[in-house]
């Protein structure tokens, strides 16, 4: 008796279907997982507040509004918190945080006060925000910052008054001052630095700070002509406008142009405005400033008369075409 068996029917090969694995997501029996932290209400404003005075701190100190939105954003998501908006304007810092689910979101606003560059501070503060990407502590990350917004500007006043007072110098001799000059302008910039500083200290708005530190000078540099009677050699070529040019420069918000370019690039167009208005108040300051020094010279008997012709951008006294 003979037992038949089934013939085996012949596998039929499937062609590879290299399109298969864009149509068809992998499946995978143990999917990986993310572990969400989960932050509380109470944490969650302890770290909100670290950011934005973090933020408020590098505003403070000379940043752009740029860095400062990327440096809160990435304080708080060392933490967990994500996503934080942020609004940053000239005068104020909003950080706003809202959890999924929740009916209210957790906001915070902090106003920012007149900026005062310190760029050995911002540095300090840059480093404390790598430390917290690293995985510093919320703790010690609030105890940091406070020890950095409390420490004091590393150099004395009398330092920055000399400082101003060289840049001046350095001026006069880009306009061809001679040593007279020099001299008269290193004076002038002190005298207006220090006024500048002590009106700072009296709570003086900063725009009243310029009219009185150029009216000031300007009176100083009425006296260079009263200088030809002593003798001095070069006394009598000293002009009173190349004295007031160069020390008035200490004076000019550079640092705000530049600020008020790269925040308008950036697109942050309400913090630009606010720096172009100011740079344009300051600017007024220095300019009323040189009137009323004028106005008050002539009354005293110091009239300073106008440059007959502009001052060279060399030591020597007249250009190539000149000499031919």
């Amino acid at each position: 008796m003979t037992i038949w068996e089934p013939l085996a029917m012949p596998r039929r090969r499937r062609l590879p279907n290299p399109f298969g694995r864009l149509l068809r997501a992998p499946s995978d029996p143990h999917p990986g997982t993310e572990a969400l932290p989960i932050v509380d209400d109470a944490t969650a404003v302890r770290i909100l507040d670290l950011a934005v005075r973090l933020g408020e701190t590098m505003l403070v100190t000379g940043a752009p509004a740029s860095e400062v939105t990327f440096a809160i954003v990435r304080a708080a998501e060392a933490f967990g918190l994500h996503p934080v908006h942020i609004d940053v304007t000239y005068n104020s810092i909003t950080a706003a945080y809202h959890r999924s689910g929740e009916d209210r979101p957790i906001t915070l606003l902090r106003v920012v006060r007149a900026a005062a560059p310190d760029y050995e501070k911002l540095l300090r503060l840059q480093a404390l925000l790598s430390e917290i990407t690293a995985g510093l502590p919320l703790t010690d990350a609030r105890a940091r910052l406070t020890e950095i917004r409390r420490t004091p500007f590393s150099h004395r006043p009398i330092v920055v008054i000399a400082a101003q007072g060289l840049l001046a110098v350095g001026v006069a001799v880009m306009f061809g001052g001679n040593p007279v000059v020099t001299v008269l302008a290193f004076f002038a910039a002190a005298l207006a630095a220090l006024t500048q500083l002590g009106l700072s200290r009296a709570r003086v708005p900063f725009f009243f700070s310029q009219i009185t530190a150029a009216a000031v000078l300007t009176l100083f540099a009425s006296l260079a002509p009263a200088l030809a009677a002593t003798g001095l050699p070069g006394a009598a070529e000293a002009r009173p406008s190349v004295v007031v040019a160069s020390a008035i420069v200490l004076m000019l918000a550079g640092l705000t142009v530049v600020g008020a370019a790269q925040d308008a690039i950036d697109g942050f167009a309400l913090t630009a405005s606010g720096r172009i208005l100011e740079l344009m108040t300051q600017t007024l300051g220095v300019v009323i400033g040189i009137l009323v020094g004028l106005q008050v010279a002539s009354l005293v008997g110091l009239a300073v008369d106008p440059p007959a012709r502009p001052s060279p951008w060399a030591p020597s006294r007249c250009s190539s075409w000149e000499r031919h």
